[in-house]
């Protein structure tokens, strides 16, 4: 739950950023692989999982309601408590006549952005419940406050109540629409529960606005993959290797693309720069050697599967694919 921004910046590294002075501070922590980090295939990004773990807490806040109208979700909806049913924006106050709510309350937006930093910190720490409710608490103060409508998006898919996480990313997309977080979120959300063409169409969205991301053109070829539209899904893993380029998964992805059109050769060359680029992982060795039978490469087949032996020696698919080409010579 991308990388909070619910992305990370355009290097891939998760931001935070400062609510006095909204300047950005990299937060330099392992990228574990993480719930939200939804991309479908095996492999995929076992470890870039740094888009979807972030939250954003900008303190930047949004005085504008969309009028777009959020998709509907193909499931039955649950019903969603009272206590977050009411904060939704409707619309029905104006932004000045919010601040002067707020102001009767003695409160002001930077309250918000407080209880959206404690939300990130929470998230970040794995304490969700905790990030839920200062999410709710920021909400509370700024209704229109989109960027905690898409953190606590991210809470709820770790809690497992994705649709009430659809939600939020809906009402985040109805303040902002441009808010590239809450589409690439979305998007991501989407990709899980199967609704790939919506997933394309928000990661699109994402790309028109922000053109060198590399998260959303993984997840969109992941997207593109998933309803066997194997020249796109190439097309937008080129983009995502090229812009990553220290990350194996968007070669690994590729790589199984090409594989689906039979394209061998092309395969291997993507498998072949993944295990250069991480050579003690037995899974490209194996798919690199997979790749060779294909192009009756019987014996290079065969010294993959042996390396892959030495790194993982009870690894059963490297065992049964070294007998296999050994027996066909």
């Amino acid at each position: 739950m991308q990388p909070c921004s619910c992305v990370a910046n355009r290097t891939g590294v998760p931001v935070m950023r400062n609510p006095s002075s909204c300047r950005e501070t990299t937060v330099r922590r392992p990228l574990p692989l993480s719930l939200f980090c939804i991309f479908a295939i095996p492999l995929a990004l076992a470890g870039c999982q740094s888009a979807g773990n972030a939250y954003h807490v900008s303190s930047g806040i949004t005085n504008s309601v969309s009028n777009v109208t959020p998709p509907p979700l193909n499931s039955r909806l649950q019903k969603r408590p009272v206590d977050i049913t009411d904060l939704v924006d409707d619309g029905s106050l104006t932004a000045a006549s919010q601040r002067t709510a707020l102001q009767k309350r003695g409160r002001t937006t930077e309250d918000a952005s407080v209880y959206n930093l404690r939300g990130a910190s929470d998230g970040e720490a794995g304490n969700f419940k905790s990030a839920l409710a200062n999410f709710n608490r920021a909400i509370a103060i700024s209704p229109d406050y989109h960027q905690a409508y898409s953190n606590r998006a991210l809470a709820y898919v770790r809690l497992g109540k994705l649709q009430l996480a659809m939600l939020d990313f809906n009402q985040a997309l109805r303040l902002n629409p441009n808010y590239v977080e809450a589409r690439i979120g979305r998007g991501k959300l989407n990709l899980h529960v199967k609704r790939h063409e919506a997933a394309i169409r928000d990661f699109s969205q994402a790309i028109k606005l922000r053109n060198k991301d590399a998260l959303a053109y993984f997840n969109r070829g992941t997207a593109y993959q998933a309803i066997g539209n194997h020249r796109e899904a190439i097309d937008d893993f080129a983009k995502a290797s090229a812009l990553y380029p220290e990350r194996t998964e968007p070669l690994v992805s590729r790589g199984r693309s090409e594989m689906a059109l039979r394209r061998h050769r092309a395969a291997m060359l993507s498998f072949d720069k993944a295990a250069k680029r991480d050579r003690r992982n037995p899974d490209l060795l194996i798919m690199r050697a997979h790749a060779a039978e294909n192009l009756n490469l019987n014996q290079q087949a065969a010294r993959d599967y042996r390396r892959a032996l030495k790194i993982s020696p009870r690894n059963r698919a490297a065992r049964d694919g070294l007998m296999r080409a050994i027996s066909r010579g």
